[in-house]
């Protein structure tokens, strides 16, 4: 491409051979991985990108094991939380107790006392 990018002498091994990613992260919506990437690229399902982005008020997404795995919506009643994960796949029970690993930094973030997490079939 032409451009020169510089890093540092101890991290060549790791940007020419990266370990995969691994794990399960709930990101909000219009987190800069969905709004400064390749929308094909990251998401190749036609109907799945449709859910990912939206005209207005896009969800978060589900990010697992370096993909996006599905979107998830958040709802406040007072001081209560609820969040409705839709995957893409079915999610594995290890998968599901890790994205309630980020359930408790939302709580936080919307100011609610309690949090849930509910996931609905597969989309």
């Amino acid at each position: 491409s032409g451009t020169t990018l510089w890093t540092h002498v101890d991290d060549l091994d790791q940007l020419s051979d990266p370990p995969p990613a691994r794990g399960v992260r709930l990101l909000p919506p219009y987190d800069p991985l969905t709004e400064l990437a390749d929308r094909e690229l990251l998401v190749a399902d036609v109907g799945h990108r449709r859910k990912v982005w939206q005209a207005a008020a896009n969800p978060g997404i589900v990010w697992v094991d370096g993909e996006i795995a599905g979107v998830w919506r958040a709802r406040s009643r007072g001081h209560r939380l609820t969040l409705t994960v839709e995957p893409f796949a079915p999610l594995s029970a290890a998968q599901r107790k890790a994205a309630e690993a980020d359930l408790d930094v939302l709580r936080a973030a919307a100011g609610a006392t309690t949090a849930e997490l509910t996931i609905a079939a597969p989309a």
